[in-house]
């Protein structure tokens, strides 16, 4: 119960009126890391619905969706990077800043093609120390199956992030806490990057 009051009012933060709380809580949103059980399409399909319904629709807004979108990719990067989800934490602030950088990752992701990424012919040779800075170049220009990390995060040598450290940028934050460990981890090592 205190779960979904949290997350209740989590949604009123980002402009959810009690009816549209309970619209999206009727469509099984009840918490933040249930939103973890919808894709992006389907939380804009379930916005349309309520929004077009014939009986009592719910004015649920642009930037009211693209918040709620934006909490679900909070909530993702937080599991990603092994962090609690507080809900109280997820301020409009917050909110705004998450959809800002999903929109940029958006933009960045039509104009950086990785394919076009090519490993260097130097490593052709078995020697690592020279090799060794050109592969974490070319890792860090590759993204993680998830697309919320580089792949250098696989190299780096601490298994367990220091905590309470203040981290330059979230992508710096990204590599350094990212586990080690669990399925997206075992893709990601288990797929040929040669």
């Amino acid at each position: 119960m205190a779960e979904l009051v949290a997350f209740r009012a989590s949604l009123g933060r980002i402009g959810f009126t009690a009816a549209g709380q309970d619209a999206l809580v009727a469509q099984g949103f009840t918490s933040m890391t249930r939103l973890l059980m919808f894709q992006t399409d389907q939380i804009k399909r379930v916005c349309k619905l309520l929004r077009e319904r014939e009986r009592d629709p719910i004015d649920i807004n642009m930037t009211q969706e693209q918040l709620l979108e934006a909490m679900r990719s909070w909530v993702k990067t937080r599991t990603r990077c092994g962090m609690p989800i507080t809900p109280n934490l997820f301020t409009l602030e917050v909110a705004e800043e998450e959809a800002i950088k999903m929109v940029n990752a958006l933009e960045a992701v039509k104009t950086d093609k990785q394919d076009d990424i090519k490993m260097p012919s130097k490593f052709k040779g078995l020697d690592w120390p020279i090799n060794k800075e050109a592969f974490e170049t070319y890792c860090s220009r590759l993204t993680s199956s998830d697309g919320l990390v580089t792949l250098n995060y696989v190299l780096r040598d601490d298994e367990y992030p220091e905590e309470g450290v203040d981290y330059v940028n979230e992508h710096e934050m990204m590599v350094m806490r990212a586990p080690l460990t669990g399925i997206q981890y075992d893709r990601e090592t288990s797929v040929s990057i040669c």
